[in-house]
């Protein structure tokens, strides 16, 4: 932001294709967080929520043999991306060559195997990435400790990808935060807090005017797509009544006071690794 660097460390909701900011901190520095201070973020968040049973999905940077452990004691599921070669002893322990499970999921198969892991039990997938074997990082490796099918683990990572839409929405796709140069880390948090706060409004906006956004179809055999993303649909009505203060108070209001149906269907597609 400006030229001042923050990273923030950020945990969020899906919610019906849409990624909602639970919690969130700033460990500082620059670079991943460490293992100490995603465990602290995670303590924090469960005593507000009742977190315990729900899946965690995250990426690379994301794992190590702690973080497992630690997130299995709590009572939390995760499906997390792996690096190349993580484990690959402890895999192949659990049966099959690591190196055979690759060139498997390379062949466009989907694999799995369960290893044991400093006496835990996690089962690892292996796919093929989406845009082929060709591409310049052709697999997708995962750890989980749930027993779900493997292509259900495969399908239910993909839901990732709705996090980065919402830094993409937050930094740059609306409200352009990483522009308004702030370096105070005080006034960086209240403002990601009230940045956070317009993002949950724009989501409902959006979810209310769901029945108004077309739906497209390029071909017989493609599903059907939307036209425009729920977030930018939000986002053109909240701007309309930012005309002042005052005006955006009483709409607020009158919205907040409006029962909020959610779509019982809603399609997300083209979901990327």
């Amino acid at each position: 932001m400006g030229t001042h660097q923050i990273q923030l460390l950020v945990l969020c909701l899906v919610y019906r294709g849409v990624s909602l900011p639970l919690f969130w901190c700033d460990p500082g520095k620059k670079g991943h967080s460490s293992q100490q201070e995603r465990k602290r973020l995670l303590q924090q968040a469960l005593k507000l929520y009742p977190l315990k049973g729900f899946c965690l999905l995250a990426d690379r940077e994301y794992e190590g043999k702690e973080w497992f452990k630690f997130l299995t004691d709590n009572g939390l599921n995760f499906i997390i991306r792996l690096p190349k070669g993580s484990y690959k002893a402890d895999i192949s322990g659990g049966g099959k060559a690591y190196n055979a499970l690759l060139k498997r999921a390379l062949k466009g198969r989907t694999v799995s195997q369960w290893f044991e892991l400093e006496g835990y039990r996690y089962q690892f997938v292996a796919l093929c990435h989406q845009d082929g074997p060709q591409s310049a990082d052709p697999l997708v490796l995962l750890v989980s400790n749930l027993s779900w099918a493997k292509h259900t683990i495969a399908q239910r990572y993909r839901i990732r990808w709705t996090t980065e839409c919402f830094f993409k929405h937050l930094k740059s796709n609306g409200f352009d935060v990483e522009a308004l140069g702030f370096q105070s880390p005080r006034k960086i948090r209240l403002l990601v807090a009230v940045v956070v706060v317009l993002y949950v409004i724009c989501v409902a906006e959006g979810l209310r005017q769901f029945h108004r956004i077309r739906a497209k179809k390029n071909s017989q055999h493609e599903p059907l797509r939307l036209r425009e993303a729920l977030f930018g649909k939000g986002y053109s009505v909240v701007v309309n009544e930012l005309t002042s203060i005052a005006h955006f108070i009483d709409w607020l209001l009158a919205q907040i006071r409006k029962p909020l149906k959610v779509p019982i269907r809603l399609f997300f597609f083209n979901v990327q690794y």
